[in-house]
Parts: structure tokens; C-alpha cells; sequence
């Protein structure tokens, strides 16, 4: 998340994990993008890595564009829907996009050298 320089979190909303992924497949995948993120910001003498708010946007933006269209997505009174602090609907927070797509865009991240994140 955009604002929280070196947060990594596993089994986050808006991961294929947050609730629609087998355990132990989804958090071995995000457990070594994590640690593989870590080893190129120490290797280049780095301290922080965070996501800019744009690659956020990004995200977010092909988050919903996948998983809306899902019955999920169109369930607006399941647990998989974040409420705002008013009650109203919010995003849905498990990822529909599939493990795959999933992957290829962490691989794609890393493969560009965190293109689009903000290193320091």
C-alpha cells in the first residue's frame, strides 16, 4: 500500500489469498516474491520499497475490472466485500483475477526492476 515503505503482508485483501486461493500455494508464492523484493532493494544498497500510488491506482483498477463481473463481486452483502465506515459497499476483497494472472503481475514487477515503485 501506497504510504507504508517496507510493508509486506501475506494473505492480504485484494491478493488471490485474501480468500479464494489454497493456503499453503498462494502464501508459498507470496512469501517468496516478499523475501526476493527484499533482496533487490538490500542488493542495490536501497532501504525502502513501496508501490507509488499510481501503480496502486493501476492495481485497484484491474482488481475491479475482474472481479466485479464475478458473482462475488456482484454480491453486495457478502464478507467478501469491504464496508466503508458509512456502510456503504466498498471492494470486493479477494482477488477473482485467478492465481496465474496473479502471478504474472508480481513476475512482471520484478522483472522490471520494480518499475513504477518508489525506491529509496
Amino acid at each position: 500500500m501506497h504510504g507504508f515503505p517496507n510493508m509486506f503482508m501475506t494473505m492480504a485483501p485484494f491478493a488471490p489469498a485474501a480468500a479464494i486461493c489454497n493456503v499453503p500455494v498462494c502464501v508459498d508464492q507470496q512469501c517468496n516474491w516478499i523475501a526476493d523484493t527484499i533482496g533487490f532493494v538490500r542488493a542495490r544498497g536501497l532501504k525502502s520499497i513501496q508501490p507509488s500510488a499510481a501503480i496502486e491506482d493501476e492495481w485497484m483498477a484491474h482488481h475491479e475490472a475482474v472481479s466485479e463481473p464475478t458473482l462475488l463481486g456482484q454480491n453486495r452483502q457478502s464478507w467478501y466485500r469491504r464496508k466503508g465506515p458509512d456502510g456503504s459497499d466498498r471492494e470486493l476483497l479477494a482477488y477473482m483475477g485467478g492465481i496465474p494472472r496473479y502471478r504474472e503481475y508480481c513476475d512482471r514487477y520484478s522483472a522490471s526492476g520494480y518499475a513504477g515503485f518508489d525506491l529509496a
